[in-house]
């Protein structure tokens, strides 16, 4: 491997890294039954076990979705180790992704659901994995919709 995609990889897994453990520590340190208002009822921190996909959508688990995730994890680490350095805008948007879904990953392989807890009123209860991947879902599709592709 040259320098560049070296030291691009572990950037990018470092990022995935620091999602998981800032994941992985606010949910520790959230209690069930807590139900703290910041905001009056706009903004709360409330704990949520949620069975269900993301926002919790498909109510209680599926069978399916512990295997998806896993494979979903997989191919996200597949595609950012084949990612060329110099392509940053995608490697940062899989780090996200990759941080995200192990944070939530270590959730149902260890608990059977996922821990939310920071809500507003008007969106669903979630965490910080899920905002990591909200943002990587956000520059992916600008990269999609907006980004020139180069020219030869």
């Amino acid at each position: 491997m040259d320098y560049l995609l070296t030291h691009s990889l572990l950037w990018r897994l470092s990022l995935s890294a620091m999602i998981v453990a800032l994941d992985q520590a606010t949910k520790a340190w959230i209690q069930p039954g807590t139900h703290i208002p910041i905001l009056g009822r706009w903004f709360l921190i409330h704990y949520v076990e949620n069975r269900g996909v993301a926002f919790g959508l498909m109510g209680h688990g599926p069978a399916f979705l512990l295997p998806a995730t896993v494979i979903a994890t997989v191919l996200i680490l597949y595609l950012l180790l084949r990612t060329p350095g110099q392509d940053r805008m995608m490697g940062w948007t899989l780090a996200l992704l990759l941080g995200g879904a192990v944070g939530n990953l270590i959730d149902r392989a260890r608990l059977g659901y996922v821990i939310d807890f920071i809500e507003f009123s008007f969106w669903p209860t979630f965490n910080a994995a899920d905002m990591a991947v909200s943002a990587g879902i956000v520059l992916l599709a600008y990269r999609w919709l907006f980004a020139q592709e180069s020219k030869p």
